[in-house]
């Protein structure tokens, strides 16, 4: 039901340190005081979270139920994002063709399939496309309205080896696909491990997914093209890499390296206004608060990481926050997110109070 008279007293997330006073009137925010108010109680309020890369059509829960029905699993996953205070979900690549136009728990900013060269992706997964039709499958998906376009941009050949995965497309070929969606208003977002991340950003994708090789240089060439950053580090890093720094030998140094260039990077992306965005991938679905405490692991301040689910990735998806005349998309807390996981009390999704 939409909300028509409401009130919120709280401290408002990601910066801020005293509390302020917010209305809703028949589901938009508004500064000005509303007569008869229903007060919402929390101590602290924040734009409701945004992750920015998931797969609704993906069951990443572990569990052995078989979801024949993909369209249904996107209303599942979707309710539990919600859950957990996520009112924007920006699907990065889905199965199986499936619309999310049905999908009415959240906000779905779509990317389509996510496009590959036959048996260049885990089977079943992608939208395979061959690389001499990629240039003009985005200009047909852009041209039917679609605003982002997701490239599975390299993959492990038989070594397995995610960090020298080879391209699946001919960088020349992004390029040109990268133009037809830039002069159709659409966006590109690219899946990399490798080092094909700098020939990438190069080329002008507006939106590196995973990036483990990313480099403080990189991030200052993707300050200038105004891109932003998705580093998934709850997939990559606590669920892939971790394992591997027990082991002894190269590949435990190796991967050190790895982490302290990571570090290094995101703190240079904060400190020039890169936009980093939380994204939780193949974790499950709701599970945003686990990203968010990776973020902090790899240097973030609480605040920083929150901003990754709030303020920077609505800045650059062109959402609005917590502004005058917005809708009213917001979350509220007892405890504060910013210091470690915590569990809204309230959940206002496009003007309605959902929980």
């Amino acid at each position: 039901m939409l909300m028509t008279s409401a009130h919120i007293h709280a401290i408002e997330l990601p910066f801020g340190t005293t509390p302020r006073s917010l209305w809703v009137v028949d589901g938009w925010l508004t500064a000005t005081p509303a007569t008869d108010a229903t007060t919402i109680e929390g101590r602290f309020v924040s734009s409701g979270l945004v992750d920015a890369h998931a797969h609704l059509t993906l069951d990443v829960s572990g569990d052995t139920v078989a979801w024949p029905d993909r369209a249904e699993l996107a209303s599942t996953n979707a309710r539990s994002q919600r859950e957990a205070g996520v009112t924007v979900v920006r699907d990065a690549g889905v199965v199986g063709g499936v619309s999310l136009d049905h999908v009415r728990e959240l906000t779905v900013i779509g990317s389509g399939g996510m496009l590959a060269p036959p048996g260049r992706y885990h089977a079943g997964l992608a939208t395979e496309v061959r690389a001499d039709d990629l240039v003009e499958y985005v200009h047909i998906q852009v041209a039917r309205g679609a605003r982002w376009v997701k490239l599975i941009a390299d993959f492990p050949g038989p070594d397995g080896d995610w960090f020298n995965a080879p391209p699946t497309y001919p960088i020349e070929t992004v390029a040109r696909a990268v133009r037809v969606a830039h002069a159709g208003g659409a966006r590109v977002a690219a899946h990399v491990s490798s080092g094909l991340v700098a020939d990438l950003v190069r080329v002008g994708v507006d939106s590196i997914e995973h990036g483990p090789l990313m480099t403080p240089a990189l991030v200052e060439e993707m300050a200038e093209r105004g891109a932003a950053w998705t580093p998934t580090l709850s997939t990559v890093f606590a669920r892939h890499l971790d394992p591997l720094l027990s082991a002894a030998g190269p590949l435990a140094e190796y991967l050190r390296e790895v982490y302290a260039t990571m570090e290094r990077s995101l703190r240079r992306a904060v400190e020039l206004g890169v936009p980093i965005m939380a994204g939780t991938d193949e974790c499950e679905h709701g599970s945003i608060a686990r990203e968010l405490e990776q973020l902090r692991r790899f240097g973030l301040s609480g605040a920083e990481a929150f901003a990754a689910a709030t303020t920077w990735a609505r800045a650059f998806l062109g959402l609005p926050a917590l502004e005058e005349d917005a809708p009213a998309d917001l979350v509220l807390y007892d405890d504060d997110p910013r210091e470690g996981p915590a569990q809204p009390v309230a959940v206002v999704a496009n003007g309605r109070l959902v929980k």
